[in-house]
């Protein structure tokens, strides 16, 4: 294999993350949910190691796919890698405070202080897309490890087939911008459903395991959702166990539910069809007006130049002034993406809208993913804009107090780089340290670029190289055809990718016919349709300012220099031939309620049930607060809600 297998095996035992990384200078491609599924193989194999990493307490050794099992509670089993993000608040592989040498603060309160009651994840920080992608290629790395182990354990005609599907694994990423169903109304045009992929909403899956290589078997599926523990468990297995309390809150906690959910019903179901709604009421044009998600992507991407620190964090730096915190932030993106996941619209909340339980959801790898390749584009887009110098303003983490200094060099804990014996140690710029360990972090700097952990984006592969603006024509020509659409001045997507229906007819591990959470709206899993005649496209909003302009305009309208009556609607929001671009920025205090919340806005009237809000038609915004203890702010535009709400009246 191009990946030393023995070397991933030997680090992962050692506590280290090192990516999957190819020799020779190959890169491996990250590619979307619904382009992954279709390598047969290579998904096959991504779903039994998933399953073999999720499994519980009392498991038997036939349950497992591999004869390398991990142990429910290993370090790099599933369970543990997520409760690195929040619960069950204890340390991971033995990375403590005391074995950091971290010393108790002289702070005006509690709060400033490293807490105990809180995981290692960076959020409201300028660490947060770095911390998180050392994060994921942990994730990786565990995952790629199980897959090939799976492999060796195919009869001998398969396994070669296996091992070489395994190459090219990345992490697959979800695209909430992406149409999920595609659907033709009786007038011939697209109607596009967004929203969780189809094969992370269908509760159980198609797999060949080595017992039963050539039929294929129904299982559970691993992306639905993380079960904490059987019914049934074995409660001296977790005796004096540190987990036992996790265990304990999610079977005696009546507000608790045994397995993540989305969307929760007031039976505390999992509603992949509520999620559905609201995120296609989020991103999609084709039923009418989107909420503005698309256009905070393009302006991180293609708006006004941002620093780093305007790009990574939604924490709000006072002493910067509004101006300074205009600006939408790719946390902010983040937030919202997990907060319609989690909103159940009646007050519940499912895990992926909660910070101490949201890496156990499957679909929080493939969120923090896309995240990450967003992270990636920007900085592909911005190659020289890079460094920063913060305090910690609130949020404190198991291993950072509020006040402490955050760079490029601060340490990715708990992600070790090298464990040498003869390591020279340094002082992190950010932690009260005493005798570091002979543990060398990962930082910022040293996996600035995708390529330092062995894997990149289908679109970094449209930067030519060099460092000329003109090499980056392409990748920014990318970002218009793809999120322009969301602005006021924007083109409509192609017709032609909303028109055809996705084709999953040769996706093995779906069911031919599938339900959305097995009860639901039927998923047939059929060849593409494809209309007879193209339909009439949509007029977009150039050209109707195009129209407007030339209304006004006595050359080009017959001498008369009267307005076009149907465009008045764009002349109460211009002066003098100029178009103002409106945002809406708020700032909140994030523990305010105690857990996460969302916060709608209208122009219009709206249901009274609250459970509408996230799909009423007089909805302009909705910013999702993924709760911790900060000042933040979020940004959304308000220029394109604006223009069709006048167009109505």
């Amino acid at each position: 294999m191009t990946v030393n297998v023995d070397y991933i095996e030997e680090s992962i035992k050692r506590g280290i993350t090192v990516g999957v990384i190819p020799s020779g200078g190959a890169i491996r491609t990250r590619k979307e949910i619904d382009e992954f599924i279709k390598d047969t193989d290579c998904f096959n194999l991504y779903l039994l190691a998933l399953i073999d990493l999720q499994r519980l307490p009392g498991a038997r050794e036939e349950e497992y796919f591999g004869t390398r099992r991990p142990k429910w509670d290993a370090a790099f089993s599933y369970f543990q890698i997520a409760g690195i993000h929040g619960r069950p608040f204890h340390p991971w592989d033995g990375v403590s405070q005391e074995y950091l040498g971290i010393r108790k603060k002289e702070r005006e309160d509690a709060m400033h202080q490293p807490s105990v009651q809180a995981g290692y994840c960076s959020h409201s920080s300028d660490l947060f897309p770095t911390w998180h992608r050392a994060y994921l290629a942990m994730y990786e790395q565990t995952i790629f490890l199980q897959m090939v182990n799976i492999a060796k354990e195919f009869p001998p005609q398969y396994r070669k087939r296996y091992l070489e599907a395994c190459e090219g694994f990345g992490i697959p990423y979800w695209d909430p911008f992406l149409p999920r169903r595609k659907i033709l109304n009786k007038y011939g045009y697209p109607i596009t459903k967004c929203g969780i992929p189809v094969i992370m909403s269908s509760k159980d899956v198609r797999i060949r395991t080595p017992r039963h290589p050539d039929l294929p078997i129904d299982a559970p599926n691993p992306l639905y959702s993380y079960k904490f523990a059987p019914g049934n468990l074995d409660w001296a297995e977790v005796a004096g166990h540190p987990f036992k309390e996790i265990f304990s809150d999610v079977i005696n906690n009546p507000n608790m539910t045994l397995n993540t959910i989305r969307g929760p019903t007031p039976a505390g179901w999992t509603s992949h069809q509520y999620v559905n709604n609201t995120l296609t009421n989020a991103v999609s044009t084709a039923n009418g007006p989107a909420l503005p998600l698309g256009s905070k992507i393009y302006r991180i991407l293609q708006g006004p130049p941002l620093s780093y620190t305007q790009m990574a964090t939604s924490a709000y730096v006072a002493q910067a002034g509004p101006s300074a915190n205009k600006e939408n932030s790719l946390e902010g993106f983040h937030n919202d993406i997990h907060t319609m996941c989690g909103n159940g619209g009646d007050g519940r909340t499912g895990h992926m809208g909660l910070t101490e339980y949201a890496a156990f959801d499957p679909i929080f790898w493939l969120h923090h993913t896309n995240i990450d390749r967003i992270f990636a584009i920007w900085q592909a887009l911005n190659p020289d804009t890079w460094g920063w110098d913060q305090r910690l303003l609130d949020s404190p983490t198991y291993v950072r107090g509020i006040g402490d200094r955050e760079t490029s060099t601060s340490w990715l804990i708990p992600f070790r780089l090298k464990i040498e014996d003869n390591f020279d140690p340094f002082t992190d710029p950010g932690s009260a340290s005493r005798e570091p360990p002979k543990v060398k972090w990962w930082t910022s700097d040293a996996l600035r670029r995708c390529s330092d952990l062995g894997y990149t984006y289908p679109e970094l592969q449209l930067v030519k190289g060099g460092e000329k603006v003109d090499d980056l024509r392409p990748l920014r020509q990318w970002v218009t055809n793809t999120y322009g659409w969301s602005t006021i001045y924007g083109e409509p997507p192609p017709w032609r990718s909303l028109f055809e229906s996705e084709d999953f007819s040769r996706v093995e591990a779906l069911p031919e016919v599938s339900r959305i959470d097995g009860s639901g709206e039927p998923i047939f899993i059929a060849t593409p349709t494809t209309a007879t005649t193209k339909p009439k496209p949509k007029p977009n909003i150039s050209t109707r300012m195009t129209k407007w302009f030339r209304g006004r305009d006595a050359s080009k309208n017959g001498g008369r220099g009267d307005d076009v009556d149907c465009y008045k609607h764009i002349r109460a929001i211009m002066r003098g031939h100029t178009l103002t671009h409106w945002n809406l920025t708020i700032t909140v205090r994030k523990f305010a309620l105690n857990g996460s919340f969302q916060i709608y806005f209208f122009l219009g009237d709206f249901s009274d049930d609250p459970r509408n809000w996230p799909h009423e038609r007089h909805l302009v915004g909705i910013d999702g607060i993924f709760a911790n203890r900060h000042i933040e702010h979020w940004y959304f535009p308000l220029s394109l809600r604006i223009e069709q709400f006048l167009r109505r009246y």
